[in-house]
């Protein structure tokens, strides 16, 4: 899943990301037989995600997220992997 933020100036004010404002631009999971994890794999553990051209100009942070399942049988066991960048 891919969210992004807009902010007032991505290089000077870091803290911006905690709070709302979060909107989703992209996700994957489960198609044709293949899980999104898979593509991450084979793409050598780089995540892509292209920004939809209806987004206004300005700064934004963009935050990559990764739901981990390989122990999900155990109860509260799944892990929530994410990455923030400026853009």
């Amino acid at each position: 899943m891919v969210y992004m933020k807009k902010v007032d100036n991505a290089l000077n004010n870091p803290s911006a990301g905690p709070g709302q404002g979060w909107f989703k631009i992209a996700h994957a999971g489960y198609q044709n037989g293949r899980w999104a994890v898979d593509d991450l794999i084979s793409g050598g553990g780089i995540q892509k995600a292209r920004i939809p051209q209806c987004i206004a100009n300005g700064d934004y942070l963009l935050r990559f997220e990764l739901l981990a399942l390989h122990s999900a049988s155990n109860r509260y066991a799944s892990s929530l992997l994410f990455t923030v960048v400026r853009h």
